[in-house]
């Protein structure tokens, strides 16, 4: 999801966090998480 969103690769440690996030909480409000970084609405 991360590649497919921000258009990178992530490290250990995001996927990491990512895990526990994704496991307390359905996909879709991982999805929201990452569409609402400040790296995706401020992309040039």
């Amino acid at each position: 999801m991360y590649r497919k969103a921000l258009l990178r690769e992530t490290d250990d440690r995001k996927l990491t966090l990512a895990t526990r996030y994704r496991a307390t909480g359905p996909l879709s409000d991982f999805a929201h998480a990452l569409l609402c970084t400040n790296e995706e609405i401020f992309w040039p």
